[in-house]
């Protein structure tokens, strides 16, 4: 039932699409990564590594029926007055990690 992978808890930060939460709004260089204003959308397979808070705003993972996608959360708060912090809504996996000796919120 559960693959390898599925039991590997870490991450590789080097290869890691990083993902900057400023408020009510954030910021990536990658191109699997949609942003807009404080919706940010994650649409392919791979890791992201989420720092800093967003304010209002929620993390959605689109991706393919296939993709296996890890978010690792360092330092991250995010707060929502109208949905979820984190909506998965499509993909084959989703793993949540925390970062060693970070504090997160998702209130």
């Amino acid at each position: 039932m559960f693959s390898d992978r599925d039991k590997e808890i870490g991450y590789d930060e080097t290869t890691a699409a990083a993902i900057q939460l400023n408020g009510d709004t954030a910021q990536s260089d990658s191109n699997a990564v949609q942003i807009s204003g404080n919706t940010v959308t994650i649409t392919d397979e791979g890791t992201y590594l989420l720092s800093g808070t967003l304010d209002n705003g929620t993390i959605v993972v689109e991706a393919d029926d296939a993709d296996k996608i890890q978010v690792v959360l360092n330092g991250v708060t995010i707060h929502s007055e109208t949905s979820v912090a984190l909506y998965i809504k499509q993909a084959d996996k989703v793993f949540v990690t925390t970062a060693s000796d970070s504090e997160n919120r998702l209130p």
